[in-house]
């Protein structure tokens, strides 16, 4: 994809000439899926530059993301996931509290899950890794339990049970546990 229109056109996240490009390959072996990614965004940029006195900052960002899936054993199964993200941030001044520099950070995801026909219990967590740049902050992490019942093909109910955690802000829902009662519909 390619950005042409400006800031000031209404368009507040992608200033002109950006870019973006994503592709993904999915492998099956002996039941298991393994996964890989790769996405890259260039010359992004946020409304907050648009101010007067902050400079014109832009941002190239490249994500790569490597994934597994066990195959199911008697309803049992595992995944995991790796995404490694990096960002250059180029011009004048920040985007948000970011200076100009080089940003990397490593997230983590971990899940077992448990299926017996319409019945899924999953239990999950991720982690972000500390943040390396000119800035750095310490990774937050997320753990959450759900179980989810399909009540038919295109209704499923679920109670999920989510506690985010980060050291770097108490800010949002972070430091925070909640209860979610749901249910999603599929068209």
């Amino acid at each position: 994809g390619r950005g042409d229109r400006s800031p000031k056109d209404g368009n507040s996240f992608l200033s002109d000439n950006s870019s973006s490009l994503s592709t993904m390959a999915h492998y099956e072996v002996a039941g298991a899926t393994l996964h890989a990614g790769f996405e890259r965004n260039g010359n992004r940029n946020t409304a907050t530059n648009a101010l007067p006195g902050t400079g014109k900052a832009t941002s190239d960002n490249n994500n790569w993301l490597l994934a597994a899936q066990t195959p199911s054993f008697g309803g049992v199964s595992l995944y995991g996931a790796y995404l490694h993200g990096a960002s250059k941030i180029k011009g004048e001044g920040s985007i948000g509290n970011y200076p100009v520099g080089d940003y990397t950070r490593p997230t983590y995801q971990l899940a077992l899950q448990y299926t017996d026909g319409d019945f899924t219990a999953k239990i999950s967590h991720a982690r972000n890794a500390d943040l390396k740049g000119p800035v750095t902050d310490h990774g937050g992490n997320i753990t959450a339990v759900q179980a989810l019942y399909m009540v038919d093909p295109a209704i499923a109910t679920y109670a999920r049970y989510v506690k985010a955690s980060n050291p770097a802000t108490t800010q949002g829902w972070w430091n925070k546990s909640r209860i979610l009662l749901g249910f999603e519909y599929y068209f």
